[in-house]
């Protein structure tokens, strides 16, 4: 059986590749899954997503991940003290974790096979087989793959579940079959998931799939083309369009 020791995404072995032919090798066994990514992306999830159907479960921890040491801010004078000044840095992170996802989701292609990936990983979330949970009280710098089987074992290192995590960046993953770290590390994952929080993940892909008017798309693409040039006209003319009073109250 091909097991990943050894992943850094150099000289073409990347651990997308990896992590499919383990779990390829494992489908006989089909073992629940749990993850710990400080993020997550749709294009990660679709590079694994034909091997990650086979599963029963998937649980993704997700987290908030701290700042590099050299840009972490330090407490400053009127700064609130310990732990709360953590707590504050980790409220803004998840924050950060937020939006950014949000702005991951607006980003990804309008073509077909993006809607198909979409679609696919909506259905795992609301069919249930795929949990997602969020560590709120602390800062999650881990990354961990863990198989639920006999021989499974696990993976630790520093790949997020996003395209970059699996195949592009400069990673370190090394992978365990044996030993006393393969249960401490499903141990440390159980520890964390218990304190963690449900977090509705696909509320955020859910708005991919909305329905819009045509009309209110077409009134869209016309803000999108002529908006600049109403703004410059009300700047010129030093106020927006004229209105009157039960028009303003009708704006």
């Amino acid at each position: 059986m091909t097991f990943p020791h050894f992943t850094d995404n150099r000289e073409g072995r990347t651990l997308a590749e990896s992590l499919r032919e383990h779990l390829t090798a494992l489908c006989g066994t089909a073992p629940a899954i749990d993850v710990a990514s400080a993020f997550f992306s749709v294009t990660g999830w679709n590079l694994l997503a034909d091997e990650l159907d086979g599963s029963p479960r998937v649980r993704l921890l997700l987290g908030a991940e701290p700042q590099p040491e050299a840009a972490r801010p330090q407490s400053q004078p009127g700064d609130p003290p310990e732990p709360e000044f953590t707590e504050q840095q980790i409220a803004q992170g998840l924050v950060q974790l937020d939006t950014a996802l949000r702005q991951d989701r607006d980003l990804l292609p309008f073509d077909a096979g993006t809607d198909a990936a979409v679609r696919r990983l909506l259905e795992a979330l609301h069919g249930g087989r795929v949990e997602v949970r969020r560590l709120t009280r602390r800062f999650l710098h881990a990354k961990a793959w863990i198989f639920r089987t006999a021989d499974g074992g696990v993976i630790v290192g520093s790949s997020n579940l996003t395209a970059g995590g699996l195949r592009h960046n400069l990673e370190l993953n090394l992978g365990l079959r044996d030993g006393l770290a393969v249960p401490r590390v499903g141990t440390w994952f159980e520890e964390l998931w218990a304190g963690a929080e449900p977090f509705d993940l696909a509320a955020f892909y859910d708005r991919l799939m909305a329905e819009f008017p045509p009309y209110l798309i077409y009134l869209r693409v016309l803000l999108a083309l002529y908006g600049a040039e109403l703004d410059e006209e009300a700047e010129e003319s030093g106020h927006g369009l004229p209105l009157t009073s039960f028009q303003q109250h009708g704006v």
